[in-house]
């Protein structure tokens, strides 16, 4: 008999796998397990794999007596944080028992090698080496493995060796016991990924009216009511949880939602905000950008008044091109806190930025950039411009860039 159980929650995930050991005899003994077949379940999945059957005359009639089976576990996740496999019987009995009469293989008591084992018992051995273990009971589990972290999809594998003795005095019956793998993920926290920023753009404006009506940007720390409408913002074949969209003409403010604690903005984030032309103020802070590749045009052509990127990992982007064209409202922007190293194409970055009065470049590296084409094009109230940490080594058009 092979079951399992699955249990998700918002911080762990658990998965039990079950395999029923049964000793049929009439002075011939059958080992039974049925074979499995791995259940895939988002997160993590656990299975059995072991002999099907075994002729128990041989065992009896055998030298010593005595014979060992593989039994394979394979565990699949996904979590990065890992998880705890334990194995142990079903219940707190860990004896084979028969219903039709009172003989028992009971577990083994002590730590000992498969030949001097006592007849008619069984035990357990985790790899092939060293030797046998009691039958772990249900409250006192066996670890089988223990993870702290690992790689993002691994499908690991482990096994144990149930070892057995047997005896002609054992009275003819079937003998049965169950054992139970139990995979817990450490905690869980769920990951909210977004769709590509084209899709945010649009239902933003859809949701809103179109693109002059949003002034803020925020998330909201209580989920949406149904009367506001509210949009679907996570990319649901990989996203763990729901990432909510809506907008609150009371406030003129487009809210975003989500369990996670942050969301994961897609790879692709070009001219995420573009075109929000009154759109004054956006946090930043509930967004996890490591992901982020291209942010070319992000803020293009809005009214932003204010900008804080001090919660931008900027670490693998590539595109910044455009990224703050015709920003006309700012007056101030910080870019120490961006990691631009992978950065090559910094093209029209800062155009028709014309209120801008102080820049901050401090520390922007731009050590891998080609293209800085129009780069300060239009700032024209900007009274001083420090680029004493600009790296142009690679840079082949430099064409209107102080135009």
């Amino acid at each position: 008999m092979f079951r399992k159980i699955i249990e998700k929650s918002k911080t762990q995930i658990i998965h039990t796998a079950l395999l029923t050991f049964l000793v049929a005899l009439t002075f011939n003994a059958f080992f039974f397990a049925k074979n499995t077949e791995a259940l895939r379940v988002p997160g993590l999945a656990v299975s059995f794999s072991s002999t099907p059957r075994i002729n128990g005359t041989a065992i009896i009639n055998s030298t010593t007596q005595t014979a060992e089976y593989l039994v394979a576990v394979t565990v699949y996740s996904d979590n990065l944080t890992g998880y705890q496999a334990t194995i142990s019987t079903e219940d707190n009995e860990t004896a084979m028992t028969s219903v039709t009469n009172t003989d028992r293989i009971e577990s083994i008591s002590q730590n000992t090698p498969l030949a001097n084992f006592p007849t008619n018992t069984w035990g357990i051995r985790l790899g092939d080496y060293g030797d046998f273990v009691p039958i772990p009971s249900a409250s006192t589990p066996m670890t089988l493995a223990l993870l702290g972290s690992k790689s993002v999809t691994n499908t690991d594998f482990y096994q144990a060796n149930v070892g057995l003795k047997l005896a002609s005095n054992l009275t003819s019956g079937q003998y049965t016991n169950s054992l139970v793998v139990s995979v817990v993920t450490h905690d869980y926290p769920p990951r909210a990924l977004a769709l590509p920023s084209l899709y945010w753009r649009n239902a933003m404006k859809d949701a809103a009216g179109g693109f002059d009506k949003i002034k803020h940007f925020a998330r909201s720390v209580t989920p949406p009511t149904a009367g506001d409408n509210p949009v679907h913002l996570e990319d649901d074949g990989t996203s763990d949880t729901e990432i909510l969209g809506w907008f609150d003409p009371a406030v003129e403010t487009f809210y975003y939602y989500s369990l996670a604690d942050k969301v994961e903005l897609n790879g692709d984030s070009s001219y995420m905000f573009l075109d929000f032309i009154n759109l004054a103020d956006i946090d930043l802070s509930g967004f996890d950008t490591r992901s982020v590749i291209n942010m070319q045009g992000m803020f293009r052509n809005t009214g932003l008044t204010s900008l804080d990127l001090s919660s931008f990992d900027t670490e693998n982007v590539t595109d910044m091109a455009g990224m703050f064209y015709d920003v006309k409202n700012l007056t101030n922007l910080d870019l120490t806190p961006l990691n631009t190293s992978k950065v090559t194409d910094m093209h029209y970055m800062f155009t028709n930025m014309s209120s801008l009065t102080s820049l901050n470049l401090s520390r922007i590296n731009t050590s891998k950039v080609t293209n800085m084409t129009g780069m300060f094009w239009g700032v024209k109230n900007l009274p001083t411009l420090d680029l004493s940490k600009f790296d142009t080594r690679n840079v082949t058009d430099m064409s209107q860039m102080f135009f």
